[in-house]
């Protein structure tokens, strides 16, 4: 007799390679470790799966391959807190660690995946005992990215897809901006504060533009036009006050000195919308680009005739990139296959991790400033996620 409780007496999960061990979490219900190795163990790679078990199913969290087979698995009994959630209101399309505060984190959310309605910037402490809300200031329009002013720990600016900038303090009781700039005509999309000079920021929007501001001044001190598409990113150097990038729809990727207003270099970085780039945080000549055809590149700017890396794992676009703070070679990179995938640039076998936290389109990617190890996520399943890649399970 079949019960009439329970449909899922029983649940599979098929792994790339032979099975070897399973373990419970201590912490949590619903998680499972599985230590696996290919050709039964005798010779070949391994695998460690994180899975979510629960009666819809059994989903796969994040898995970490390795060089040789993996025999065995246990959980840490000291550290439950390898990944923490929140739910935003809206879908997420930014997310920003403060330079000031290691605990601090700033979300920039659009409703209807940014297509039209409302926005929402929220402001998070994340400690080792959760996640909670600090501040949320509400717009008109859907917010597409954020940052946090380098002169005033209190300041973050949003940019917002009715063509403005904002400037918020978080510690204001006002839902109010505390400045607006509308000279942009179309959606705001990036924003980039200077590390050096930082009484400036960047904005680049879906009008081709980009310009230059500083919060004590009513109007931009520059606008440069180069660019024949959409600019989807633009990032200061942390090495120079003075140079920043911009990537677009038109498959460009710029090098600028704020001081002129046409391009220092250009490189045609890929054959396809080129969504994102960063700038390596240990070689001022280093840059990262993300684009349409699911790669990543890596750029040596005094010799850009074709790219030192090529990175391809990702299934969809490659929707943002970030250089690790804390090293030279590490890369991290979300997407539309809804997956964060980090990397090392200069090894032959490049992926490191690859962490399926999200059901939706990853959108925003960073990594804490002050804590090694530590990634924020955001995607269109309204989920922030902050992983600590540090905390691991011993195999």
């Amino acid at each position: 007799a079949w019960s009439e409780e329970s449909e899922k007496m029983i649940q599979t999960f098929q792994t790339e390679f032979h099975g070897h061990s399973v373990k419970f979490s201590p912490f949590h219900e619903n998680m499972l470790a599985v230590a696996t190795a290919q050709n039964f163990g005798i010779v070949g790679n391994g695998k460690l799966h994180i899975l979510d078990v629960s009666p819809q199913g059994i989903r796969e969290i994040a898995n970490f391959p390795t060089m040789d087979g993996l025999y065995d698995c246990a959980w840490s009994e000291e550290s439950e807190k390898m990944i923490q959630t929140f739910q935003t209101e809206f879908h997420g399309h930014s997310v920003k660690f403060s330079p000031f505060h290691e605990n601090m984190l700033a979300v920039a959310t659009a409703q209807n995946f940014g297509i039209v309605g409302n926005g929402k910037l929220h402001i998070l402490d994340v400690s080792p005992q959760g996640i909670r809300e600090i501040a949320n200031f509400p717009t008109m329009d859907g917010l597409y990215d954020c940052a946090w002013s380098e002169e005033s720990e209190n300041h973050v600016a949003v940019a917002c897809g009715d063509g403005t900038v904002k400037l918020y303090d978080i510690t204001s009781m006002q839902p109010r901006p505390v400045r607006s700039w509308a000279k942009h005509a179309k959606e705001v999309v990036s924003v980039d504060w200077n590390l050096q000079q930082k009484d400036l920021f960047l904005t680049g929007s879906w009008d081709n533009s980009i310009m230059l501001w500083s919060p004590n001044i009513p109007q931009e001190l520059s606008i440069f036009l180069a660019h024949t598409a959409k600019v989807y990113a633009v990032k200061w150097a942390p090495h120079s006050p003075d140079q920043f990038a911009s990537v677009s729809s038109d498959q460009m990727l710029h090098i600028w000195d704020k001081r002129i207003n046409t391009p220092q270099q250009s490189i045609h970085a890929h054959d396809y919308e080129v969504l994102d780039c960063d700038w390596n945080k240990y070689n001022e000549n280093i840059i990262v680009t993300g684009a349409v055809d699911s790669t990543l590149r890596v750029w040596d700017i005094r010799n850009p005739v074709e790219p030192i890396s090529n990175l391809h794992a990702h299934n969809y676009a490659v929707r943002k990139v970030k250089c690790s703070p804390h090293s030279s070679s590490l890369i991290g990179s979300v997407s539309y296959d809804k997956t964060f995938r980090l990397w090392n640039w200069e090894r032959e076998d490049a992926l490191v991790d690859v962490f399926s936290l999200h059901t939706e389109f990853v959108i925003g990617v960073d990594f804490n400033l002050f804590i090694p190890g530590q990634v924020a996520t955001c995607a269109w399943d309204s989920q922030v996620v902050v992983r600590n890649m540090e905390q691991t399970i011993a195999v």
